[in-house]
């Protein structure tokens, strides 16, 4: 009987130990779900806080009158057209953080003149713009005006008379252009030299330099190289400047001279 009665208590005290575990672990996670739910909440109610208080400084910050543009500070600005500069900055106000850089780039790029541009920010205030402009090399006389251009024939400007500083191209159309415009890198690289360019069918590019009788029909293609071989050519010879009136560069390996007078 004693062993019945102490079986029956064991069991009764490992059923208790059980059911209390049971509730121990029940209210372990009752606990631990308040805990996370606690904290999902804080989270949430941070970051809302924390959005709301971006969105008050972002809404401040915006509408001060201290970060609006009072200053637009222009570097290496364009020569021959700062009417198109101002035109292009003239909506480009208010808020120092607000402004379009991307659609001011875009505008600026659309000015002939200018080859790059960037834009930056000088707190509170200022806009810097730092342009990179065309270079102007040549000239050509169209409908009376002269017209600057760089080496890749972009117009510039428009002169009424013609300028000391630029190379000539002489006695040439807009269409006939277009076919030198290709020889127009090559010949700012001798520019110091050289007195004038012109076209003529079927030379293509024809070169005149400074100091020397001959005019070079270069064709579609100018290799300065060749016009050094030449003047190598002609001092090994002996022809005097004064005999050789054209040389046609045209052709591989061999050059054609055309004399003024018969060599004998």
């Amino acid at each position: 009987m004693k062993e019945i009665a102490g079986y029956g208590l064991r069991g009764e005290i490992e059923f208790l130990r059980k059911n209390n575990n049971r509730s121990v672990n029940r209210q372990k996670k009752i606990h631990s779900i308040k805990i996370k739910t606690f904290h999902i909440v804080f989270i949430i109610f941070f970051f809302i806080l924390l959005g709301y208080s971006a969105f008050k400084v972002g809404e401040f910050m915006t509408g001060w009158e201290k970060l609006n543009v009072k200053t637009i500070k222009l570097l290496n600005s364009p020569k021959y057209m700062t009417g198109n500069v101002r035109k292009a900055l003239k909506g480009y106000r208010g808020n120092i953080l607000t402004l379009d850089f991307e659609k001011l780039r875009s505008d600026l790029l659309q000015i002939r003149e200018v080859s790059d541009v960037s834009i930056s920010r000088k707190l509170p205030s200022t806009i810097e713009i730092r342009f990179v402009l065309r270079n102007p090399v040549f000239q050509f006389k169209s409908r009376g005006k002269y017209n600057i251009i760089d080496k890749d024939g972009v117009i510039l400007s428009r002169k009424s008379h013609s300028q000391k500083d630029f190379i000539t191209i002489k006695n040439i159309d807009s269409e006939k252009l277009k076919k030198v415009v290709p020889n127009l890198n090559d010949l700012s690289k001798i520019r110091e030299v050289i007195d004038y360019i012109s076209y003529r069918d079927p030379y293509g590019t024809v070169l005149k330099l400074k100091g020397l009788n001959e005019v070079f029909y270069t064709g579609n293609n100018i290799r300065t190289d060749r016009i050094r071989y030449y003047f190598k050519l002609k001092k090994k010879l002996g022809f005097s400047k004064q005999k050789i009136r054209r040389v046609d560069l045209r052709f591989k390996n061999r050059f054609y001279l055309e004399f003024e007078e018969e060599v004998i």
